[in-house]
């Protein structure tokens, strides 16, 4: 398997690669762990981001991970359609007012939980929260638990439910009754909303997550289902490479997937793009109007070169 895989990157290497870069920037920041805003933040790398992370991975979105310094300096990552603010608890003043420009650029920009409850200056404030998401934001100072559920949107129907860090961990770690291991978060709401805007509440009615214009909070920890990822995309105008459900990676040259879910499989493919190649068996796909079908088989993986022939 090794050899035959050794192999196929031989082939792929060959081949010119297509100019292609997602328009979706997930952002991150070095800062995001010296502020604790849950038990597990100090394990983020271990245990939340992998959470988020796959899915997003699952999402059929390409994206592309950079840390806030280098997105709020270089121009050429100014330009991305969409923006998801992953692990930005402190956001300084000069950095609130490029991602202000983002904003009026147009750029959908996505906000999850403690995005912006610090500034440079002192303490948390939940007003720092409004000033970039304009929804009034309240917060208690203490570790709880507050699940959210999807609520009736254009966005949301047809999702399966949210389920955030905290939620998974406890499902993982403790299925029934209390346990010391499961993760307690500070807990955000959003005050005020009007019903077109919201898109979750948590279980005692008060408003997990909303959207107003081009902006997007999420209020409940790490909560952004691949789902909801892929329509918030989709709203943005990002290329989108499949429907939510596999496990895919992309660049300009070449797509792996890894199959979650069995049945065929329609990819969008980047402009330019007229062949598409099987690296382990050869076989040429069909395409038509920029798309192809893969035939899934649930925990196989597909190695597939693009190129323009």
């Amino acid at each position: 398997e090794i050899k035959n895989a050794m192999a196929a990157a031989g082939r792929l290497k060959s081949v010119p690669g297509n100019h292609f870069r997602p328009e979706v920037c997930v952002v991150r920041s070095e800062r995001g762990d010296d502020i604790l805003s849950a038990t597990f933040s100090s394990d983020a790398n271990t245990v939340i981001f992998p959470w988020q992370l796959m899915q997003m991975e699952m999402s059929g979105v390409p994206y592309d991970l950079h840390d806030l310094h280098d997105v709020m300096n270089r121009e050429e990552l100014q330009d991305y359609k969409m923006y998801v603010f992953l692990h930005t608890a402190e956001l300084s003043r000069v950095e609130r007012r490029k991602i202000e420009q983002l904003k009026k650029a147009g750029k959908m920009l996505v906000f999850l939980y403690n995005s912006g409850w610090f500034d440079e200056v002192g303490g948390g404030e939940s007003g720092n929260i409004t000033d970039l998401t304009s929804f009034p934001v309240s917060s208690e100072p203490h570790y709880g638990r507050a699940s959210a559920l999807l609520q009736k949107h254009p966005l949301t129907t047809g999702l399966n439910p949210l389920i955030s860090g905290g939620d998974l961990l406890l499902s993982m770690l403790a299925v029934r009754g209390m346990s010391p291991h499961y993760q307690a978060y500070q807990v955000f709401r959003i005050k005020e909303a009007k019903p077109d805007e919201i898109l979750a509440r948590y279980t005692d009615g008060s408003i997990a997550a909303a959207i107003r214009g081009n902006v997007v909070y999420s209020a409940a920890p790490f909560s952004l289902s691949a789902g909801l990822f892929h329509r918030l995309a989709e709203r943005a105008g990002a290329f989108c490479v499949a429907a939510p459900g596999q496990s895919i990676h992309m660049n300009g040259s070449f797509i792996s997937l890894h199959g979650t879910t069995p049945g065929d499989c329609i990819l969008n493919l980047p402009s330019g793009v007229n062949q598409v190649t099987d690296l382990f068996s050869g076989e040429n796909f069909q395409i038509k109007n920029g798309k192809f079908t893969l035939k899934v088989k649930n925990g196989e993986s597909y190695w597939l070169m693009m190129s323009n022939s």
